[in-house]
């Protein structure tokens, strides 16, 4: 598993790059595979379960990065991720789903943060 120290920000993939994924699930649960396709307008549309799919603004992940510079983040719960994403006072357009265990493996996979457990550690920016 990378440290923080080896991770570095990745470019963004070329547009219509996919990536095939499985998701952070709770400890009690198995990762479920999903797709991650990057695309030309800096946006990321995730393809998960049947037929689900929704597109996450690179913007998103630079706001949640840049709010939790340097600190260890849980994945769900208070302070979290997912917290972050379903908060009505910040700029997103996430709901009730909880798609932090898509989000979360975008996070390690583009170098924003590496994986603790069930948390997250970003960068310091």
């Amino acid at each position: 598993m990378p440290t923080l120290d080896g991770v570095i920000l990745t470019n963004w993939p070329a547009p219509g790059t996919t990536k095939e994924m499985k998701t952070y699930p709770p400890e009690n649960r198995e990762p479920a595979e999903f797709s991650a396709e990057f695309l030309a307008n800096d946006r990321i549309r995730v393809m998960y379960g049947k037929n689900a799919r929704k597109l996450v603004p690179k913007k998103v992940l630079d706001q949640l990065a840049e709010a939790h510079s340097g600190a260890l983040v849980p994945f769900s719960g208070a302070g979290s991720v997912d917290e972050w994403l379903t908060s009505e006072n910040t700029d997103h357009f996430f709901c009730k789903t909880h798609l932090q265990s898509y989000v979360c493996p975008l996070f390690v996979l583009l170098g924003y943060a590496v994986r603790e457990g069930q948390q997250l550690r970003f960068k310091q920016s």
